[in-house]
């Protein structure tokens, strides 16, 4: 599963577009799919603001996700 947080602070959830609140259950809908790795990917521009990058990776660990990865570019 990908999460990108672009430049302007706005979040995709694989290729759709997410308000950041319903983060959480669009990942706990795509983890009833046994095939899913329980693991997220972060994509982000080094030029985020962090705290845009932390409210999403806590969205992320409520809905039980522990392994997460960057990827900055």
């Amino acid at each position: 599963m990908v999460i990108t947080v672009m430049r302007d602070g706005s979040v995709y959830f694989g290729n759709g577009r997410v308000a950041p609140d319903e983060l959480k259950s669009r990942i706990m809908r795509s983890l009833n799919n046994r095939s899913v790795e329980r693991k997220i990917y972060i994509r982000t521009d080094q030029r985020v603001h962090y705290s845009r990058v932390r409210d999403t990776l806590d969205e992320v660990r409520d809905a039980g996700i522990e392994e997460v990865a960057f990827l900055v570019h």
